[in-house]
């Protein structure tokens, strides 16, 4: 399939074979959009703010960083906490991330740094400009101009429903700059007719669940199924035709194959944790898994 789709779709040249729009352009765009988001971050760099300010990323997510460091550093695995309830795995439950590739990167040639709240920050911005590179390309992926694009990146990286999310809840934020690479995978697999794209999307669904937590990646899949579904049947951009029925299926089988072998490390022990776990869904008390959740608590 050429750059040029069909009247008024345009792939860059790294994206498929068009000549109108060179990597250049991508590059220029890509790095000031990182300009822009070093900006926004610039308080947490010169020390007047911290992600680590409120109770759950201090009293929580600190620990759950340190530890791990630890045992890193010290040559062993890291699937025990033994300092806390009286012994803890570090999987199953989802929310840690002792067995995520990026973070044994950190620990391992960070050193003594890793163990420090700069080395914390520094990962929690990395995945900022995760987040903000998979939106650029996705946006780009359906045809939209870079300007537009780098728009699209900063929208998302700098929006409340992600951005917010460091100051709270890291492991959530962390899961959650993995999901637009979810969904450009499929979008390439449309755009380029080759299903084997769907491997991306399953290891970016592999490494939002690897990150710290199975929300972000459970709305991922759940878009994911949605835009397949429609691929099938409509174009994903004007003047462009639709994928099919056979091949949607196959960026959908290969994604969601992808994610679950490359996940499951974490996935096959959540499946015994999860009939004995509690969730916190809105009220002070914690709810049984095998609950219904109240409707109040859902509205």
């Amino acid at each position: 399939m050429g750059g040029r789709l069909s009247q008024g779709v345009r792939l860059p040249r790294w994206l498929g074979s068009g000549r109108e729009l060179p990597l250049h352009r991508d590059v220029l765009a890509v790095l000031a959009g990182f300009l822009v988001l070093a900006l926004a971050w610039s308080p947490v760099a010169f020390s007047d703010r911290s992600v680590l300010s409120l109770p759950d990323n201090s009293e929580l997510n600190f620990p759950l960083w340190v530890y791990p460091v630890t045992e890193i550093q010290a040559g062993r695995l890291p699937l025990w906490n033994p300092y806390t309830m009286g012994g803890r795995a570090f999987v199953g439950e989802g929310i840690e991330w002792a067995l995520y590739p990026l973070f044994w990167l950190f620990a391992a040639l960070g050193g003594s740094w890793a163990l420090s709240t700069s080395a914390i920050q520094t990962f929690v911005f990395l995945h900022a400009l995760i987040g903000l590179s998979g939106a650029y390309l996705l946006a780009r992926a359906l045809g939209i101009s870079p300007v537009g694009a780098l728009g699209t990146g900063l929208a998302f990286s700098l929006g409340g429903f992600f951005s917010l999310r460091a100051l709270g809840q890291l492991q959530i934020f962390n899961a959650t700059a993995w999901v637009p690479w979810v969904l450009l995978g499929a979008a390439l697999g449309a755009t380029r007719g080759d299903a084997r794209w769907g491997f991306l999307s399953g290891a970016g669904i592999a490494a939002s669940l690897l990150a710290g937590h199975a929300q972000p990646a459970f709305h991922a899949v759940l878009a994911l199924g949605a835009l397949c579904i429609a691929l099938a049947f409509w174009p994903i951009a004007p003047g462009a035709r639709p994928a099919g029925r056979w091949r949607a299926g196959k960026l959908l089988i290969a994604a969601l194959g992808t994610g679950v072998a490359l996940a499951a490390i974490q996935l096959l022990p959540m499946r015994d944790y999860h009939a004995q776990a509690v969730r916190w869904v809105g009220p002070y008390d914690p709810v049984s898994t095998s609950d219904r959740v109240p409707f109040e608590i859902v509205a």
